[in-house]
């Protein structure tokens, strides 16, 4: 019978996991199920989800955040396939409510120079940052070469649904010179207001 780990604190996300045999079990059935139809290194890809797993049941019991679980998470962001990078970030996205540590690597990150990282972690923009630090990062994205990721940065600001962000998004607005980036920026102010889950298009 599995058993479960969870940390709840008050006006927090609850941080959950099964056990790690539990956890096996899932990883095992997600990774090799379509084995015959994948050329990826499954072996690798089945690792760093487990250490993944491992990592967060050792966070939920300890109620510690430590330097090695935080570079097995950038690992994965940067290294791991769709599904394994995909659970890093989420990870990393829960943690940052609960640990500092957490926020600032997902600081850290967004100052990359690869585009594709600063895309991924775009998604751990949250309510764990105050509205001063979200503009923080904000800042350092929409001044991305990349247009994917000053897109994103309008995405990522739109789903704060934080009113707060509108005043810096005018001036972005401003600042940009890319007719779709702009025209990402506008539509997040529009939509600021709606209720997420609610977007209407």
């Amino acid at each position: 019978m599995s058993t479960a780990h969870s940390l709840k604190i008050e006006n927090k996300p609850m941080l959950f996991s099964y056990d790690l045999e539990t956890e096996q079990k899932i990883i095992e059935k997600w990774v090799f199920d379509n084995q015959r139809y994948s050329r990826r290194n499954l072996d690798m890809e089945a690792k760093l989800l487990l250490t993944l797993a491992s990592d967060f049941i050792d966070i939920i019991n300890s109620k510690k955040l430590n330097s090695t679980q935080i570079e097995n998470l950038e690992t994965a962001i940067k290294d791991g396939v769709r599904r394994v990078w995909e659970k890093a970030d989420d990870r990393l996205g829960l943690l940052a409510f609960h640990f500092d540590d957490a926020k600032l690597k997902i600081e850290t990150l967004i100052k990359e120079s690869d585009a594709k990282t600063v895309e991924k972690v775009l998604n751990c923009l949250s309510e764990a940052f105050t509205t001063e630090e979200q503009i923080r990062i904000l800042k350092v994205a929409f001044n991305n070469k990349s247009k994917k990721v000053r897109i994103k940065s309008s995405i990522a600001a739109l789903e704060t649904r934080n009113l707060e962000l509108n005043e810096f998004l005018k001036s972005e607005y401003a600042n940009q010179s890319d007719s779709k980036v702009k025209e990402n920026i506008a539509f997040a102010i529009e939509n600021m207001w709606q209720k997420k889950g609610e977007l209407i298009f």
